[in-house]
């Protein structure tokens, strides 16, 4: 028998027969799926425009594509209890925060000591420190300027402001909302 002579074996077929048999790429139904719900929303949002379609198309792909890069955040369970106790909080520090920075910049007295300042955060999951972050802002008068591995840094109207312990509410409010995102402060 010569060195160039195969083994017997099942005849070996082109990756792309294979896969056409197979069915479709795994995660391509997940992504068709969010791109049919993103279109949907975009057609919702324009009552069914046709011209809208000319914006909505690349909106749609973009935003398909994005959300497939960023993740599919798989294992992200929301707690039902947390989420019916994150709901108050979030509207209730909307209208809270929207009231107090409407009070102190258009009142008669500019009432504002801005600043910057560090928050070390104890959410282990990357996502639930993101949504902390961007929930910073629901705070009176704060705004998350940046977030590095788990260093939060806010800007606040006011330093003088409790803004570490509002900061601390809404990390367990979001630890509460995705349990498994949380871990506890040293």
């Amino acid at each position: 028998m010569s060195s160039n002579s195969q083994r017997p074996g099942p005849p070996r077929s082109a990756p792309s027969v294979a896969r056409s048999q197979a069915g479709p790429r795994p995660g391509a139904i997940p992504l068709l799926a969010r791109a049919a719900l993103l279109g949907a929303v975009w057609w919702v949002l324009t009552d069914g425009a046709p011209g809208s379609w000319l914006v909505g198309a690349p909106t749609v792909a973009a935003a398909t594509w994005a959300a497939h890069r960023l993740g599919t955040g798989a294992g992200a369970r929301l707690s039902p209890v947390g989420l019916l106790r994150f709901i108050p909080l979030f509207l209730s520090q909307s209208l809270r925060g929207g009231v107090d920075v409407a009070l102190r910049t258009l009142g008669r007295r500019l009432r504002v000591e801005p600043g910057m300042g560090p928050y070390d955060i104890s959410l282990a999951e990357p996502g639930a420190r993101v949504l902390m972050a961007n929930c910073v802002s629901l705070m009176p008068g704060t705004l998350a300027a940046g977030l590095e591995g788990r260093r939060l840094t806010f800007h606040a109207l006011s330093m003088d402001s409790d803004n570490l312990g509002g900061l601390r509410q809404l990390e367990g409010a979001v630890a509460r909302l995705l349990p498994q995102g949380s871990q506890g402060r040293p």
